[in-house]
């Protein structure tokens, strides 16, 4: 069967980096949850501190105005009573992109894994656990 452009983008690549990132986080100790029915969609899960996590699937050719998207994850951060955020891309969009942490409670990490070269991006694994222990 197919499917059309805007289900594999929006539900089937969205489906597939929850999945690749949850089971990247837990690998690497790193616990997370589903969220409870009443956040069900603000976020993609939530670690036993707190922290909520977004898992994204975008490719080196998505383009957001970031101005906006973090407008929405405060909203959001706020309708979850949420402290922090942390923003996990799933396939790098270059190799030298680093993660970035912003005074408002978002981190943003732009991958967990390298293509182009095959690899876990385990620097980035290690940033997100640090993070999530000292928030």
């Amino acid at each position: 069967r197919m499917v059309s452009p805007p289900t594999f983008q929006n539900i089937y690549l969205g489906a597939l980096g929850e999945v690749i990132g949850a089971h990247l986080l837990e690998k690497h100790g790193i616990s997370c949850r589903p969220l409870p029915p009443e956040h069900y969609e603000r976020f993609d899960a939530v670690t036993d501190n707190g922290i909520y996590l977004d898992f994204k699937y975008w490719g080196a050719g998505t383009r957001v105005d970031a101005r906006v998207q973090k407008k929405k994850i405060r909203e959001k951060l706020k309708e979850v009573g949420g402290k922090a955020a942390i923003i996990v891309n799933i396939v790098s969009p270059a190799p030298d992109y680093q993660p970035v942490t912003g005074e408002d409670g978002i981190i943003e990490v732009p991958g967990l894994l390298d293509l182009s070269r095959g690899v876990v991006l385990e620097e980035h694994l290690q940033f997100i656990h640090d993070k999530i222990m000292k928030l």
